[in-house]
């Protein structure tokens, strides 16, 4: 499903996911991505969707590491990788634009190689509260 094969980093690196999410997908081919404390929205079986804390874009994370990285929904974490592409059958066009074929647009994903709690060692919270900077934010916070 992932392509395995790493992609040459060239070009500016992308600081806010957001950007994953609303840019033209053949444009962020090969960008690195080093984004902090974004919000863990949903855990999937390849990997995570994630967001800003104060924004509804989000991008799909698919980390290197595969199952041995565990995440929580609403934990806020640091990612650094690399934008790929795949297929994304969600994404389809209606029968009537090229009827008789199904029609997958490519979706920008995250390859990380590093997924960390957002927080310095020094100074991380319980587990309990890691969460709490994005749960405040699905608030209003």
């Amino acid at each position: 499903m992932f392509p395995p094969w790493p992609v040459s980093l060239e070009g500016p690196a992308i600081f806010d996911i957001g950007v994953i999410a609303t840019a033209a997908p053949d444009s962020l081919l090969g960008a690195e991505v080093v984004a902090e404390h974004v919000c863990v929205r949903e855990v999937t079986g390849h990997g995570f969707w994630v967001t800003p804390v104060h924004d509804d874009a989000h991008a799909f994370v698919h980390p290197a590491e595969g199952p041995l990285i565990k995440v929580r929904v609403g934990e806020s974490v640091t990612i650094h990788g690399e934008v790929r592409l795949t297929t994304n059958p969600m994404e389809q066009r209606t029968a009537d634009q090229w009827p008789g074929h199904a029609i997958s647009r490519p979706m920008p994903y995250v390859y990380a190689y590093t997924v960390r709690p957002a927080w310095p060692r020094d100074s991380a919270p319980p587990a309990r509260s890691r969460t709490s900077a994005c749960a405040s934010s699905d608030q209003g916070g």
